[in-house]
């Protein structure tokens, strides 16, 4: 099971004051250079030759050093898959709505 990380505002992330605004995400992302929005999430599955979609918003943020790495907002937090190259972009994004890192057990970055 993978382990990842958020960026929330600080509280409870799930009581509706504490959450980011889908909005709040989607102008940090139109706003930065760096980050790419993608608002559909699609792929081929290998069995079947199927093409499954669904709606989200995710920003693509490519890292010269270590490539492609995808943020996902839902639910009011962000949510991005924890590696080290990743972190300070994290903290960066969460800087700008006054939110912090966070790890699946709650403990900050």
């Amino acid at each position: 099971m993978a382990y990842n990380l958020h960026i929330e505002k600080l509280g409870h992330w799930d009581s509706e004051e504490n959450r980011i605004s889908e909005a709040e995400w989607l102008n940090i992302c139109k706003n930065d250079q760096d980050l790419k929005i993608e608002t559909e999430i699609s792929g081929v599955n290998p069995y079947t030759g199927e093409e499954i979609s669904m709606p989200g918003i995710l920003c693509h943020w490519t890292d010269s050093k270590n490539g492609t790495h995808v943020f996902s907002y839902n639910s009011g937090r962000i949510t991005f898959g924890g590696e080290d190259a990743q972190i300070p972009k994290a903290k960066e994004i969460a800087s700008k709505v006054g939110a912090v890192v966070v790890g699946d057990e709650g403990e900050e970055y």
